[in-house]
């Protein structure tokens, strides 16, 4: 049997030390007041902290690389399952809770527009369901689960399962290009 491997942060060495070094520097020149750390789940007294070697030169493949949940999950060996679908075409919409608010399936649509959101195909998982879409997708599918600040939800008209005001507050889009 192979050993699953949980932490996907350092799948690949770390092979620009000193240019991390250098951003976690300029990080606080250009973010005033910002404290930087190494852990992302330690919230207590960490404002950011950095994955910038998510890509990487393989000088096998002579490919640059990035490594992400799915390079984890998907298509590292060790994960590979014989009853794993995956569909490039779909995305999903939102999130499904048994009765006792644990995550337990999706529903998801293909992105074609061929089917409505109230139509929607469901899946539902043996042992859990895992949120990876990133910081732009995974709050809105949050929100139209019922997962958010009630007051949102409500003028949105959707359902409120768990008020979780945080949910989506903290992306900055004036920062986006």
């Amino acid at each position: 049997m192979t050993e699953r491997n949980t932490d996907l942060s350092d799948q690949v060495p770390l092979r620009i030390p000193k240019a991390v070094a250098l951003y976690k520097q300029a990080l606080p020149l250009v973010f005033p007041g910002l404290a930087v750390g190494t852990d992302l789940s330690n919230r207590e007294s960490v404002d950011s902290a950095t994955t910038t070697y998510t890509i990487w030169y393989d000088p096998v493949t002579k490919k640059n690389r990035r490594s992400s949940a799915a390079d984890g999950y998907l298509w590292a060996a060790s994960q590979q399952r014989a009853k794993l679908t995956v569909l490039a075409t779909h995305k999903v919409d939102r999130i499904l809770f048994s009765h006792d608010l644990t995550a337990n399936g999706v529903v998801f649509l293909p992105t074609n527009g061929s089917v409505s959101p109230e139509r929607g195909f469901e899946a539902f998982a043996a042992k859990g369901v895992i949120l990876s879409a990133g910081s732009l997708a995974s709050a809105p599918i949050l929100e139209r689960s019922g997962v958010g600040k009630a007051s949102v939800l409500k003028s949105a008209g959707i359902k409120t399962l768990v008020d979780l005001p945080g949910v989506g507050t903290n992306l900055n889009v004036s920062q986006l290009p």
